[in-house]
């Protein structure tokens, strides 16, 4: 008898994964007189597989509709292959599906659930560096095994040496400029466990700063300039000690530290493209935007930070702008003077002029019974405030609100409500404010929105490769899919009422926002509701807490759309109600029409995934946004419906009687039917905008600041 005999054989999996196995064949040589006896048809193979060191990558939708006949055992649509994940970050959310729903999945050795069409939504503990997510998929029988390649971003701390910082992570990078006051950001990122001391060189209180260390390798402090603090560029110099080692180790940070004094003013201007910009509420480059701050004209400079710089609009109002938005000036000359104040109804709208003499920064301010105007860099002299002649405002107040700073209260009439504003700076200075009024619909029988125009914004535009403009869900579902589907059902219900509905764009259209905003104003739009799916960040858990629909807005006039479409979401969607939030996207900020902004549901969780996937269980989200728009406007579903037609009346039957002589004749069982009243147009509920009394004829607006 001989060895046994390993034999390689080739296999390949449903998913397209190759794989190699040792196949041992037991059999015997029996040799007596040379005869050979082989027993290739008894024998019994033992099969044992190992796997290759090429594990086939995760599959995803671009690879899926590649190649549409393949059957792939697991495919994971986040995180895309390849990608970065951002520093800092411990875990990350995965998820995808697998083709046989009666299949178990780990991924990195830990179980997880399938929904019931074989979608799954985890989260994965992630390390630094090149990371593998390892999905394996067993249907009892075979096991396939996939992997997902990203990169987790930072630095490595563990492997500095003993006394090392990574220069990048020094503050600041760039020079400051600061006050008396404020406060300097002192932070490090280096080896674990050591002692951090930072100096400034020529503040004298401002010598070997000892900086904690908030987490592993990274340590930070802050110093607060005084009064006797003076420099004009000072060197940051961060130190660092091993206890353990007896190492050390010094870096200058590459920024300089400049103290501004009285002597030292600077004033900016912004630069003609950037009129009306906004402010950041603080020195990062993205994000973190004042809501209605808008910069013009002249600005005084109060700090630098980041590559940006402090603007001080007064002692009370602050924010940050891009080097590349302003141009450096001498001193203004004086600040502005606004003389006359004219408020005229012109039809559709009120338009209030301040006549100034220069163009400055505004913050605008909308309430329910007022709009507001904060003028900066003004003089506070009281200028002439002519009486109204407008159906809305009733009266302006002046106010002086600060150094060089006035602010006007528009105040409207009783039972008013705004409907859209918009403002800019003519060429001589002035500011030309106009305050729409509510359309005034046609009401006709069963078509209660007949006179209304109304856009539907289906939300992020076709692209089928990563990176996706949207959201995805686990099955592949992309969200400007969603958008588009809900979009075009909600336009079929509200056509029905009597309203004008338009899309913003259609499948294959790739709009840019603004684009969206300029076709809602040429087509004449009195409401704007953009229509999305929710996705999350990838440091943010999704099991943190209950995930379900949200409804933004960002004006003040159009709180009242975003709490009807909620109310209706509340009744009609089955998912955790997230409520009515502000939200600062582009879309919404239009100024001149109620604009909404909904968050149907979250396309990454499978069972959410699939309610918007599936057109039975889509009818939700479609009714939900029907109701709430036809709520707005102060009706039901029911208006929409005739009454009943009348009965027709039923004739008695005559009684039989053993004694026909006796038989006396009876009444009819029902009087005649009455002839049914003419339809009535129906009336809007008290509570919506609509109950006030109508005052003009609705028109397009002329977009000042579109």
């Amino acid at each position: 008898m001989v060895a046994p005999k390993d034999i390689l054989v080739f296999w390949q999996t449903h998913s397209g994964e190759k794989s190699f196995c040792n196949l041992t064949l037991c059999y015997h040589f029996i040799m007596p007189k040379k005869i050979v006896s082989l027993f290739f048809l008894l024998l019994t193979p033992v099969i044992y597989c190992q796997e290759t060191t090429q594990t086939p990558v995760a599959a995803s939708l671009p690879a899926r509709e590649a190649r549409p006949s393949e059957i792939y055992p697991v495919s994971i649509e986040y995180p895309q292959e390849g990608v970065t994940l951002p520093a800092g970050i411990k875990t990350t959310a995965v998820f995808g599906a697998v083709s046989n729903p009666a299949s178990s999945l780990t991924i990195n050795g830990a179980p997880v659930k399938l929904y019931k069409n074989g979608a799954f939504l985890t989260t994965v503990p992630v390390s630094l560096g090149d990371f593998n997510i390892v999905a394996q998929v067993s249907d009892g029988v075979n096991t396939y095994t996939s992997v997902r390649k990203v990169k987790v971003d930072g630095i490595d701390v563990s492997k500095f040496a003993d006394a090392q910082f990574d220069i990048t992570t020094l503050s600041p990078q760039t020079d400051i400029w600061a006050l008396s006051g404020d406060s300097v950001p002192l932070s490090a990122y280096g080896t674990p466990g050591a002692v951090v001391t930072a100096t400034i060189s020529d503040l004298k209180d401002a010598k070997e700063i000892v900086l904690p260390e908030t987490e592993p390798g990274f340590y930070n402090a802050a110093y607060k300039i005084t009064a006797e603090d003076k420099t004009k560029s000072s060197k940051i110099i961060y130190k660092i000690y091993n206890p353990q080692t007896k190492d050390k180790g010094k870096e200058t940070a590459p920024g300089r530290l400049k103290i501004l004094t009285d002597k030292d003013q600077v004033y900016a201007q912004v630069n003609a493209l950037y009129a009306g910009t906004r402010m950041r509420t603080k020195a990062v480059p993205q994000g973190n935007l004042f809501p209605f701050y808008r910069l013009y004209g002249d600005l005084v400079i109060t700090g630098l930070a980041n590559g940006l710089y402090r603007v001080s609009l007064d002692e009370n109002n602050t924010g940050w702008i891009e080097d590349a938005k302003i141009s450096f000036t001498k001193k203004p000359a004086a600040p502005n003077k606004i003389q006359t104040v004219t408020a005229a109804d012109q039809g559709i709208k009120t338009r209030i002029i301040f006549f100034s003499s220069k163009a400055v920064p505004v913050l605008t301010e909308g309430t329910p019974s007022s709009f507001n105007v904060t003028f900066f860099d003004t003089a506070t002299d009281m200028p002439v405030i002519e009486t109204p002649v407008s159906p809305l405002v009733n009266n302006i107040v002046f106010e002086n609100a600060g150094n060089n700073t006035v602010k006007f209260y528009i105040n409207y009439n009783d039972g008013q409500v705004l409907w859209g504003y918009d403002y800019a700076y003519d060429e001589t200075g002035n500011l030309v404010l106009d305050l729409m009024y509510k359309p005034v619909l046609n009401p006709q029988p069963y078509k209660p929105l007949t006179g209304a125009k109304i856009m539907l914004d289906p939300g992020h535009s076709p692209r089928r490769k990563p990176p996706y403009d949207g959201a995805i869900g686990p099955t592949g579902f992309l969200e400007y899919e969603a958008n588009m589907k809900t979009a075009k059902e909600v336009a079929e219900l509200l056509s029905k009422t009597g309203a004008e509905v338009f899309l913003s764009k259609n499948e294959k259209e790739d709009l840019n926002l603004q684009g969206r905003i300029d076709r809602a104003l040429k087509t004449g739009a009195q409401i704007f509701v953009s229509i999305h799916h929710n996705a999350l960040p990838t440091s943010v858990d999704p099991f943190a807490k209950p995930r379900g629909f949200t409804i933004y807005y960002f004006n003040q006039h159009s709180k009242t759309l975003a709490d009807n479409l909620n109310a209706a979401f509340a009744k009609n969607v089955k998912l955790p109600n997230n409520g009515t939030q502000t939200g600062d996207f582009y879309v919404v900020r239009a100024p001149q029409f109620p604009a909404v902004l909904t968050e149907n549901a979250f396309l990454m969780f499978p069972d959410q995934e699939d309610m918007v996937r599936q057109d039975a269980s889509r009818k939700a989200f479609v009714q939900a946004i029907y109701e709430g728009i036809l709520s707005f406007y102060g009706y039901k579903p029911q208006d929409l419906l005739p009454p009943p037609l009348p009965k027709k009346p039923v004739k008695s039957k005559p009684v039989k009687s053993a004694k026909p002589a006796k038989i006396t004749p009876k009444k009819a069982a029902h009087a005649p039917a009455k002839t049914a009243a003419p339809a009535q147009k129906p009336k809007p509920k008290a509570d919506s905008p609509y109950a006030a009394p109508e005052e003009t004829n609705p028109a397009d607006f002329n977009g000042l600041n579109a």
